[in-house]
């Protein structure tokens, strides 16, 4: 992105402008996913046995490892050590 030296006011307001119609659509989005992650289900209700903070869990396990994993032992249970 090149950051114009001129008119940077116009500049900004056209980025702000460009940015505002789908505003709604990524609040909602947003609500959907962290209902999902927090609750386990997309509307927020509590669920029984909530498996999708786990697997994120396990995924950002990868990414970001504090120390190097070796082994990943899944139970079938669901839980993972």
């Amino acid at each position: 992105m090149i950051i114009p030296d001129r008119d940077l006011e116009e500049w900004l307001y056209e980025i702000i402008r460009q940015c505002t119609p789908d505003n709604l659509d990524r609040l909602q989005r947003g609500a959907f996913f962290r209902n999902l992650y927090l609750s386990g289900d997309e509307n927020g209700d509590a669920a029984i046995y909530n498996k999708t903070f786990d697997s994120i869990e396990d995924l950002t396990s990868y990414i970001c490892p504090t120390t190097h994993l070796r082994y990943l032992v899944t139970y079938l249970g669901g839980g993972s050590a």
